[in-house]
């Protein structure tokens, strides 16, 4: 199994530093190679001249037998983040402008569906091309009703370079990006702050885009998250890149084909479970349409990771033999996204929990076991596989459903001479065992000895505080109703055959009951 060896922090840097700059991180560094790297290029889209400096996310990795660093964006053009404040330079959800499209290419989008129909012989051709004729007249009124676009001034207006200052103003409100570790150090948290110094509210969007690829593949298989808030490229050797926005309050992601002008789609939203993998890709992650009120902030981040997918591995974190109505555990996955737990309980039909979503190294599950018979014995399955499609070992366990045993009912009283008896009854499922008890037993395993003595002489000292209503009838082994070292000494005699009896030891079931009415609130389990 492939291993990451390391996960690269990104930092701001001068677009002029076209070299990776390495250092040690000190106690950031977790025993793991981190480097800093600036994006390469000083333009955030190189068909316009924009200055728009952007930051990159690389990580060292061993492939191949040696290590080497890979990149996560298109020739390091790095990710560059856009702040509009009160639309002032264009939409503020969806596509930006709609002038970024053909016409075509916006009525082929809007009849995607009526055309696969119609490849399906379930419409007529007609019907397809009505609904193409009306999108198209429909982009040709959105155009018009735009007017007049500068895509290159409204792009440089909004962006925030990060060559530039930590926190910078647009529009009237500051904008802040911060990085640091998470997740035991395998991720970078990017941390967006937003603040309104001014005396009425604002309303903004914000958004990174990037022309993304990993270890130079800049085709790879780029999907989205389950829940819509990130999304994972993943290169056929195992490389990827993953962004999450879950936690961090992302609005929207988009993926999809990079060109001239993916940049118009910065707040726009994919469907759910979108797959893009035609090409070469690109992805942009926003938060749409936010109101900030005067002299307040706000802040969002989203988790991001470079490096070598790392298979999962599941580890059960139950006793076997008193499991509940579920079986635990948990996945140990160093890399964000998500997987799917297999499972077969006695050779049954493979079961799937889905699209768990992973946000640290450790996730726990629960298989739910509520079927399962009292005193019954399963065979379970259990792994593990994540979105890049590695799968974990095959964990095999054997659990045993045990019996919740009642209150003991004593049906004989022991005697000095004679073993008692009681009769536990399952609060479940009514069976019913029948044992036997001894004075001076202590420890209910059926011998006296001096282990019996050292429980009773660890309750008077009060190492231990509590002795079940059964324990403290059998300990009393001289009869005078406590339970101290007398006693411990009257059974150590009878382990030294001093004696061969406890003479004076009263087994009272009256005082009994009474034990288990206060100990327990009640007296033998009733089971419906």
């Amino acid at each position: 199994m492939k291993k990451i060896t390391a996960i690269l922090l990104f930092v701001f840097m001068l677009a002029n530093l076209c070299t990776v700059s390495a250092f040690a991180l000190g106690s950031a560094d977790n025993s793991k190679m981190k480097v800093l790297a600036p994006a390469d290029k000083s333009s955030a889209f190189y068909e316009n001249d924009l200055e728009a400096y952007g930051f990159d996310v690389k990580g060292y990795v061993e492939l191949d037998g040696y290590e080497q660093l890979i990149s996560s964006t298109f020739s390091n053009y790095g990710y560059h983040t856009f702040l509009n404040v009160d639309g002032a330079y264009g939409k503020m959800d969806g596509i930006l402008y709609y002038g970024a499209k053909s016409a075509y290419e916006y009525a082929e989008e809007q009849t995607a569906d009526l055309y696969d129909q119609y490849n399906n012989d379930e419409i007529d051709y007609s019907v397809y091309r009505e609904a193409y004729d009306q999108a198209y007249e429909e982009w040709e009124a959105l155009v018009e009703a735009e007017g007049e676009f500068d895509l290159e001034s409204n792009l440089s207006a909004m962006s925030y370079n990060c060559a530039g200052a930590l926190e910078q103003t647009i529009g009237g409100l500051k904008l802040k990006l911060e990085n640091s570790f998470a997740g035991g150090g395998n991720y970078v948290k990017i941390q967006y702050t937003v603040t309104n110094p001014t005396s009425s509210s604002k309303k903004f969007s914000l958004a990174t885009t990037s022309d993304v690829q990993v270890n130079g593949d800049d085709s790879a298989t780029l999907k989205l998250l389950p829940n819509g808030l990130g999304a994972k490229l993943v290169s056929d050797d195992g490389s990827m890149f993953v962004v999450d926005g879950a936690n961090g309050g992302v609005d929207n992601v988009w993926i999809g084909n990079w060109d001239y002008d993916y940049f118009a789609n910065m707040f726009n939203d994919s469907e759910d479970g979108a797959i893009y993998d035609d090409g070469d890709s690109a992805i942009c992650w926003s938060w749409i349409n936010r109101t900030l009120a005067a002299g307040k902030s706000v802040t969002f981040y989203v988790l991001m990771e470079v490096g070598i997918n790392e298979g999962p591995e599941v580890v059960i974190d139950d006793d076997l033999n008193d499991v509940g109505a579920s079986l635990d555990g948990y996945i140990l996955d160093p890399n964000l996204g998500t997987v799917d737990l297999h499972y077969t309980i006695d050779g049954g039909e493979e079961q799937v929990i889905e699209n768990i979503s992973v946000t640290d190294e450790r996730t726990p599950f629960a298989i739910p076991l509520d079927e399962f018979e009292c005193g019954s014995s399963h065979t379970i399955k259990v792994w593990a596989v994540d979105d890049a499609g590695e799968s974990s070992d095959v964990e095999t366990v054997v659990i045993n459903i045990t019996h919740p045993w009642g209150i003991p009912e004593v049906t004989a009283a022991p005697t000095a001479t004679q073993p008692g008896t009681v009769v536990y009854t399952c609060t479940v499922c009514g069976e019913k065992k029948t044992e036997y008890i001894y004075l001076g037993d202590a420890n209910g395993d059926g011998v006296l000895n001096s282990l019996d003595a050292a429980l009773i002489l660890k309750y008077d000292a009060m190492i231990i505080t509590d002795l079940t209503p059964l324990q403290l009838m059998l300990c009393d082994a001289n009869g005078d109703g406590t339970v101290n070292s007398l006693d411990a000494a009257q059974i150590l005699k009878y382990d030294a055959m001093i004696i061969t009896s406890f003479a004076n030891a009263n087994f009272s079931l009256e005082a009994y009951i009474q034990l288990c009415i206060d100990y327990y609130g009640h007296y033998v389990d009733v089971v419906e």
